[in-house]
């Protein structure tokens, strides 16, 4: 059954980027306890099929239940910021993972939140002088105020660490990052 499940989703996101929807939410499985979200491109999503799916397997067999948030076009951290919020208070996700080509949040304001990260900010330029940190998407308290989106890597996302952030790092999820291998 759950592969039929997982095989019929895929048929209808395919169906919805071809009809220009830009972003699917589905769950793979059952709602149990906790679950986890896969935030994945639609190039990535095309390319490990089969690999996410049987990743999502594993998952459930864990006994964590597994979100998709397959995105074609154009995503904002934002928009997924927020998806993650409502799965969080909705359907108690307790992570999230990160595949392909998900934006990525460059942080200014917030060296002193790293560990050995230490650069000054007015002397060098945007991208030197930030922290690529996915914070933005895991501690929901923190408050960021948006810079700009990178002119020539536009998966990177300025923001400023806003003065009355909380200055402490506290997750409500956890996260982690996956590239697909490119390579023969």
């Amino acid at each position: 059954m759950g592969k039929r499940l997982f095989l019929f989703f895929i048929v209808v996101i395919l169906n919805s980027f071809l009809s220009g929807e830009s972003t699917i939410l589905f769950r793979g499985g059952d709602k149990v306890e906790s679950s986890v979200v896969v935030v994945i491109d639609s190039c990535s999503f095309t390319a490990v099929r089969q690999s996410l799916e049987k990743y999502g397997r594993s998952l459930q067999e864990e006994g964590l239940g597994v979100y998709y948030i397959v995105f074609g076009g154009t995503i904002t951290p934002e928009e997924i910021k927020k998806s993650l919020v409502d799965l969080y208070v909705n359907d108690n996700i307790e992570g999230a993972i990160f595949i392909g080509n998900v934006p990525i949040p460059m942080i200014q304001g917030a060296q002193h939140l790293t560990s050995a990260f230490k650069m000054n900010e007015e002397k060098f330029g945007l991208r030197r002088s930030s922290v690529p940190s996915d914070c933005y998407y895991t501690d929901f308290d923190l408050e960021f105020e948006f810079i700009c989106q990178d002119s020539t890597q536009p998966e990177l996302f300025y923001y400023e660490l806003a003065s009355e952030s909380p200055q402490v790092v506290e997750k409500e999820i956890y996260s982690g990052r996956i590239k697909p291998f490119s390579g023969g």
